[in-house]
């Protein structure tokens, strides 16, 4: 697997002689000669996990992502989110930091969630994820019948 960093000053013996030339495109050409990123990283997205009073909330980084793509599952008490974030063909970049590929991310939720009521909405880059809590169930005095 490749490392791949970005140098944000170059020592003076290694700085690129396009530089002083202002030949831009060299200068690119001579970076990503450096190292290339890889093109079928597996990455995974960040994440926030927020605790609110009626519903925990996950907030997924997912730049680049079409939010209709995103798979959401719940198997018990684990949630599950995937997807994939593709290269776009053609698109005239010449550096990418941006990882591509699948990725999965899984929680273990705790008890007391309404796993029936979870909602997801995407937008500007951030899938959230709404998990209700389900009201604390409170104790109860029972009256026996007689008959």
């Amino acid at each position: 697997m490749h490392t791949f960093r970005v140098q944000t000053q170059f020592p003076q013996s290694q700085f690129p002689r396009a530089h002083f030339r202002g030949n831009l495109q060299a200068l690119v050409q001579e970076c990503l000669n450096r190292a290339a990123p890889p093109q079928d990283a597996t990455w995974s997205p960040l994440v926030n996990v927020v605790d609110e009073a009626e519903r925990y909330v996950l907030a997924l980084d997912l730049p680049g992502v079409d939010p209709a793509t995103v798979a959401i599952e719940v198997d018990k008490q684990l949630l599950s989110v995937s997807g994939e974030r593709k290269l776009e063909a053609n698109s005239g970049t010449v550096h990418s930091e941006r990882a591509v590929g699948s990725f999965k991310r899984s929680f273990r939720l705790p008890e007391g969630v309404d796993l029936d009521q979870i909602q997801a909405v995407g937008k500007f880059g951030v899938l959230e994820i709404s998990i209700p809590k389900q009201a604390a169930k409170t104790a109860r005095r029972i009256e026996v019948q007689t008959h």
